[in-house]
């Protein structure tokens, strides 16, 4: 008995630890190649940063997500509220690939460059800005994903839950048999008697 005990344990020890390694596995340190993007509603100036490498920015390997995308924007939107631009939004591009993201910078640039509308479009080097990898905090990210997909099952199965209580009244939602709002089929509507 005790045998079987131990290999239990052994075993699901060893499930736990194989399930931590995959998880891990999931989410990388790798190189990316990013442009940002900044433009305000006040005026026709826009922004564009040159295509830049990061080494060791975090991305999670399936869907091959950058991780804390939304920091890497706010390094830009800083940098040019220091420079005196008074709301930039700011967006980042990334990809895996420099021949993906110069097809992507060259398709963004199109945009702006040609057509019926005139923009100012201001090129940043990378000696006038520079983005720096941003540390994130993976145990963090994990977690939040935990609980997004928690969150996620237990919408699924309210949703269900819902359904088949709606299934069971065996009317329209909110009726009684037969579809009466009273309950009672030829019955008064809720809220008023049938005077008898």
């Amino acid at each position: 008995m005790r045998l079987i005990y131990r290999l239990t344990t052994c075993l699901l020890f060893l499930l736990a630890l194989g399930a931590t390694t995959v998880q891990a596995r999931s989410n990388k340190q790798t190189t990316v190649y990013v442009f940002g993007f900044a433009a305000s509603f006040n005026d026709s100036t826009v922004y564009f940063t040159s295509i830049q490498k990061i080494d060791s920015a975090w991305t999670e390997s399936k869907t091959h997500f950058l991780y804390s995308r939304e920091n890497y924007s706010y390094q830009l939107r800083d940098y040019l509220k220091e420079h005196g631009m008074k709301a930039p939004t700011c967006v980042t591009t990334f990809a895996l690939k420099q021949k993906d993201i110069e097809k992507k910078y060259l398709k963004f640039t199109k945009k702006y460059t040609t057509g019926k509308t005139k923009y100012n479009v201001k090129y940043l080097t990378e000696t006038d800005f520079k983005y720096s990898p941003v540390q994130v905090d993976i145990n963090a990210v994990e977690q939040q994903k935990k609980e997004a997909d928690a969150e996620k099952k237990a919408r699924k199965e309210a949703k269900k839950q819902l359904k088949q209580k709606g299934s069971r009244q065996g009317g329209p939602r909110g009726g009684g048999p037969g579809g009466h709002p009273g309950g009672e089929p030829g019955g008064a509507p809720e809220g008023e008697t049938s005077g008898m």
